[in-house]
C-alpha cells in the first residue's frame, strides 16, 4: 500500500533476556525487564494496557532506583545524571518490547518528558509518578468518551461487526447495546492468538448477542452488518490505521458492501513519530504461534515439515480512504484531518526540543 508508512519489523514472542542490555538484568531494572517480557509475550495485551503498564513500570523503577542508592550519594548533579542515564536505559527496554503499538512510546514520552528539568533524583521520581497518574486519568476518561461518541453512530436495530479485541471498541458496542441500538455482533476469532475469544467473553458478560465467525468469513458476514467498529494500535500522521492483521481485509470487504467502517482510537494512539516521515514497524511474531513444534508445545509427531517457512505479521495498514472516521476522545474525526487535530490539541508543545521524543524516534 503506497504511502502507508509500513515497514517489516522484528519477530516477537521469543523467550529469554534482553541481550542488547547485557543479558540478565537485576536490581531496579528487573521490574522493567519483567514488564517488557510480559508485553512482548502478550501476557499484557491491548495497546492501551501496554502503554499504562509501561508507564507504571517507570514509577516502580524510580522507587527501586532511589531505594538502592539511599544514602549512597547526595542530591547533586552526579546523582541526577546517573538517574537520567538509567532512566533512559529503562525507557529503551520498554519501548523495544513491541514496536508497532505507538501507545507504548507515547505513554513513555508523556511519563518522562520534562523530568530532566527537576533538581534531584528524588524530585525526578516524584515527577514520574505524577505524570503516570495524569496518563492514567487520560486513559480512563478516553474510553468513556469514545463509548459515548461511538455509540451515537450505531443505527437502531443494528448488526455490528468487529475484529480482534479492542477495549474501546467493545465498550462502544456495549454502550450501543445499552441504548437499545445493537441487535447482534459478528466478531472474528482472530487467529493465531484468538483475541476474538476475549471480545466474545466481554460481550456476553454484558449480555450482548454475539456470533463468532472464522477470519476467512469476513466478507461473507460483513454483508449483513450495518456498521464495522474496530480498535487501533497506531494512527500515522497521514491518517493511515495500523491494526491487527485482517483489519485491512475487513475494511475492503466493508467498502465493497457499502458498510461504514470506524476505528476507535484514543488520542495516545496517534503517532507523532511519523510526522517526519518515520515508518511504523510491522511486528512479525514467532512461527510457533501458527504451527507449534514439539519444543514449543505442539503435539508429538505433529510438528511442521522440515523446511517449511512461515510469515506471521501481527499488524497491517488500512488506507484512510477506507475509513469513515476515527472515534476519538475529542469526537468523531475525519481520517484525513484527525492526526493534525490530535497533534495540535493533545500533544501541543511537548514535541518541541524534547530529548525523549528524539530518543524514542530511533527505537523500532
Amino acid at each position: 500500500m503506497t504511502g502507508s508508512g509500513e515497514e517489516q519489523g522484528s519477530r516477537g514472542g521469543s523467550s529469554g533476556d534482553f541481550p542488547e542490555y547485557g543479558g540478565g538484568v537485576s536490581g531496579e531494572f528487573s521490574v522493567v525487564t519483567d514488564v517488557a517480557r510480559k508485553i512482548r509475550d502478550m501476557e499484557i495485551r491491548g495497546a492501551g494496557k501496554i502503554g499504562l503498564s509501561a508507564s507504571e513500570a517507570l514509577v516502580a523503577f524510580s522507587k527501586k532506583w532511589l531505594e538502592a542508592r539511599r544514602g549512597e550519594c547526595g542530591p547533586g548533579s552526579e546523582n541526577k545524571e546517573r538517574f537520567v542515564s538509567d532512566l533512559g536505559r529503562a525507557v529503551e527496554i520498554l519501548a523495544s518490547s513491541r514496536p508497532t503499538a505507538v501507545s507504548l512510546k507515547n505513554a513513555l514520552l508523556f511519563t518522562v518528558s520534562g523530568v530532566e528539568e527537576m533538581g534531584s533524583a528524588e524530585e525526578m521520581a516524584g515527577f514520574i509518578e505524577s505524570r503516570h497518574r495524569w496518563f492514567r486519568g487520560v486513559f480512563d476518561t478516553a474510553r468513556k468518551k469514545i463509548a459515548e461518541y461511538g455509540s451515537s453512530l450505531i443505527p437502531e436495530d443494528a448488526t455490528v461487526m468487529t475484529h480482534c479485541n479492542s477495549t474501546a471498541a467493545v465498550k462502544t458496542i456495549i454502550e450501543g447495546y445499552k441504548k437499545g441500538c445493537v441487535k447482534r455482533v459478528f466478531l472474528t476469532e482472530t487467529r493465531p492468538r484468538f483475541q476474538g475469544r476475549i471480545t466474545a467473553r466481554q460481550l456476553r458478560e454484558a449480555g450482548v448477542p454475539a456470533t463468532m465467525v472464522v477470519d476467512s468469513g469476513m466478507r461473507y458476514f460483513v454483508r449483513d452488518a450495518d456498521i464495522v467498529i474496530v480498535g487501533a494500535d497506531t494512527v500515522t500522521s497521514t491518517g493511515v490505521l495500523v491494526n491487527k492483521i485482517g483489519t485491512g481485509l475487513l475494511a475492503l470487504a466493508a467498502e465493497e458492501s457499502r458498510v461504514p467502517f470506524y476505528s476507535c482510537a484514543e488520542c495516545f494512539k496517534f503517532s507523532p513519530f511519523t510526522l517526519g516521515g518515520g515508518r511504523v514497524v510491522i511486528e512479525e511474531r514467532s512461527p510457533s504461534e501458527i504451527w507449534p513444534d514439539e519444543k514449543s508445545g505442539g503435539k508429538e509427531g505433529l510438528s511442521p515439515p522440515e523446511g517449511l517457512e512461515f510469515r506471521n505479521p501481527a499488524f497491517e495498514t488500512v488506507a484512510p480512504d477506507l475509513i469513515d472516521g476515527y472515534i476519538t476522545d475529542m469526537g468523531v474525526l475525519s481520517p484525513h484531518t484527525a492526526p493534525m487535530v490530535i497533534f495540535d490539541r493533545f500533544f501541543g508543545k511537548i514535541l518541541e526540543d524534547n530529548i525523549w521524543f528524539e530518543r524514542l524516534k530511533k527505537i523500532g
